[in-house]
């Protein structure tokens, strides 16, 4: 009967620290989604702004931007 200290002394340190070394790639890729939405949350409210600011611009222009920017989103996640 093979007992999990037997499995873990056959997998030895090289198989502890691949397990960590996934870990640790799962929490840098979450923590790259998280800065790419912050940043994409920014920029969308600096657009948002310059629209507004802009006062030629029509509801088909308004209405494209937001298509874009749901694009994006789609994109990222």
């Amino acid at each position: 009967m093979i007992s999990f200290t037997s499995i873990l002394f056959l997998g030895g340190i090289r198989g502890i620290l691949s397990t960590f070394a996934e870990f640790f790639l799962i929490f840098i890729f979450l923590l790259a989604v998280l800065v790419n939405s912050v940043v994409f949350t920014i920029e969308s409210k600096k657009y948002l702004r310059l629209l507004k600011e802009a006062d030629k611009l029509s509801k088909l222009d308004y209405l494209s931007f937001f298509i874009a920017l749901l694009a994006i989103f789609i994109a990222v996640f």
